[in-house]
């Protein structure tokens, strides 16, 4: 049976959960005699008498555990398990609670936890401002510029397995891997957004543990259990080779998932892991949160089981090539892929400036594929072998993956190839798009123009909502801004020009098209924008809209208002006039006595 774990990021205290008491319900009810609330209270506490007996005397199932009533607000598929103080008798598992331990960056010997074809879908709560949205992704690219994994927005036809960046009464948690039964919580609390401690929950997500919990860890680190805060041991206890496979690599001081010295320490200056002195050698810091260790690195890389060459570009433009075997080939067949990731609403121009791959039926052992997007299953832009020179290849996305095999390679030279991320261009938005500043998250470069015509379906219009929005400020907006316009050409009249720190409210065009316009000048570089593009109705431009007097659209809804003189009903729709409602209430008061009275 498949084990649910969740796992809290160490250095923040942790808040104490609730008892297991059952926490709906009611004490007390209206119209209640003082005798029977005497006797209410008799039976109540007779109860709880009983039940705190029960409680002492029956250790196999801890309150404690019960994960509904840990964290209540989480519907069944994203309940997150905790384990509070360890018992004496640890419960037996059920389908929710199998390990209820925290965790290592040693990998998951588990293999259904590992995410499939190292895609890992998200989505990202609408609680979170632009801030931590562009963090979260700061910290996923940090991710995929070093290893195969691809976190990707989920798209609810394909992804049945993701992660929602959400906060929970946990603070920092997450699963380790995947959970198998739909979306999973990776929580973000307040203390939790720093990049560093995002980047170590996602080590939680791609299948680590804490380092420190390795099964070979006592060969490191002395753990100090005098100094450790009561009620946090279990999570200094150290995992079996069931759950965790180092996958040979030795232990990592410097791993991003090792806690420091004194975390959960009764003290400041109390030590609750300390490295294990080696004679002549420095003993070595552990629990830094800057970034992934080489061991992180190459531990995901196994896992994951990563091609060997090639790797993520998150560049602009670079140069790339297959290795070449002039003289020996290698014993097994070649294989390596470049995963090409720009920003939204930028595309990718690849250019193939040499190829000498052998030749064979239909390119099927030796060959260059380029894919449209994140991996195997997007569609196919070329596949190529033989000698020769190509035209550019163009994506309709903001990702590309090329793929080089070769059974062969000795004495030919393989590829070479160049890209470059270009901003701007056509978007056609059925439903919801995105739109970000070059390099997004990161600064955006000097001396950029990027024009976005944007398009949705007829007797529709486009909406743009900014998430987030940092561009160098200027009383005119002069040097770098964000333009709109209401339409696609560039003499369509001005909806707005934004710079500077606030993010600016909806823009809505009249019609089915918008121009979107980012200049940057050679000076400042700011954080730029991120927006959503989604498809708006306007309710109001029916006949029927349902308001008696004035409609105002609004982004996915509209309102109704009344003329000055006149008040909306409760209804929403309907209105009435202040005077004539002003003086039926004087009248009627004045009158009251008279119940004849008939108009």
């Amino acid at each position: 049976m498949l084990k649910t774990v969740e796992v809290k990021s160490g250095g923040n205290k942790p808040k104490r959960s609730r008892s297991g008491r059952h926490l709906g319900g009611s004490l007390g009810r209206k119209n209640v005699t003082k005798d029977g609330l005497k006797m209410r209270h008799r039976r109540k506490k007779r109860h709880e008498n009983r039940r705190k007996d029960k409680s002492r005397n029956n250790k196999t199932t801890p309150p404690t555990l019960r994960v509904s009533q840990l964290i209540p607000d989480l519907p069944p598929h994203l309940a997150l398990s905790r384990k509070k103080i360890p018992q004496p008798s640890p419960p037996s598992p059920g389908p929710d609670l199998a390990q209820h331990r925290r965790v290592t960056r040693a990998a998951t010997a588990r293999k259904e936890r590992v995410w499939d074809y190292g895609v890992i879908p998200y989505e990202i709560d609408g609680n979170f401002s632009g801030m931590h949205k562009a963090l979260f992704k700061q910290a996923m690219r940090h991710w995929e510029n070093f290893t195969c994994v691809k976190f990707v927005e989920r798209n609810r036809d394909e992804h049945q397995n993701f992660i929602i960046f959400t906060e929970r009464p946990c603070g920092c948690c997450s699963f380790v891997g995947k959970r198998g039964n739909g979306g999973q919580a990776i929580s973000i609390g307040k203390n939790c957004d720093k990049f560093g401690i995002i980047v170590h929950e996602l080590g939680h997500v791609v299948g680590f543990w804490h380092e420190h919990t390795r099964p070979d860890r006592d060969n490191h680190v002395n753990i100090i259990r005098e100094n450790i805060m009561s009620g946090q041991e279990y999570n200094f206890n150290k995992l079996n080779e069931e759950e965790v496979n180092s996958l040979g690599l030795t232990y990592d001081y410097d791993s991003i998932m090792h806690y420091a010295r004194n975390t959960f320490s009764k003290g400041t200056y109390l030590d609750t892991i300390q490295p294990i002195d080696v004679p002549g050698r420095k003993r070595p810091e552990i629990g830094q949160r800057v970034r992934l260790s080489e061991g992180d690195i190459s531990q995901t890389n196994l896992l994951y089981k990563c091609p060997r060459c090639g790797r993520t570009y998150q560049a602009s433009a670079a140069t790339f090539s297959s290795p070449v075997y002039l003289d020996n080939s290698p014993e097994e067949p070649v294989r390596c892929e470049w995963r090409i990731s720009a920003t939204h609403g930028e595309k990718i121009i690849l250019n193939i400036t040499s190829l000498d791959i052998e030749k064979s039926p239909d390119c099927k052992t030796d060959y260059i594929e380029i894919r449209d997007g994140y991996w195997h299953k997007s569609p196919l832009l070329g596949l190529f072998c033989g000698i020769g020179q190509f035209h550019p290849i163009l994506s309709t996305g903001s990702r590309m993956l090329i793929t080089y095999v070769a059974k062969n390679p000795k004495g030919h030279r393989g590829f070479t190839a160049n890209y470059e991320a270009i901003c701007g261009g056509e978007l056609i938005v059925d439903t919801e798009g995105h739109l970000e500043s070059p390099n997004f998250p990161e600064e955006y470069q000097p001396n950029k123009e990027c024009i976005w015509k944007i398009t949705v379906p007829d007797e529709n219009q486009v909406a743009l909502k900014f998430q987030s929005f940092d561009v160098e400020n200027h009383d005119s907006c002069v040097y770098d801004y964000v333009e709109i316009r209401d339409g696609l050409t560039p003499d369509s009249p001005i909806l707005k020009v934004f710079c500077g720190h606030k993010i600016p409210p909806d823009v809505i065009s009249s019609g089915n098209q918008m121009l979107v316009k980012f200049v940057s000048d050679g000076s400042v570089q700011k954080g730029g924008f991120s927006a959503s593009i989604m498809k708006e109705y306007d309710e109001c431009s029916k006949i029927d809209h349902g308001c008696e007097q004035q409609c105002i659209n609004t982004l996915g809804s509209y309102t109704c208002t009344c003329r000055i003189g006149y008040e909306l009903h409760s209804d929403g729709k309907h209105c009435e006039g202040k005077f004539f409602s002003l003086y039926a209430d004087l009248f009627f008061s004045e009158f009251m006595d008279f119940g004849d009275f008939i108009f």
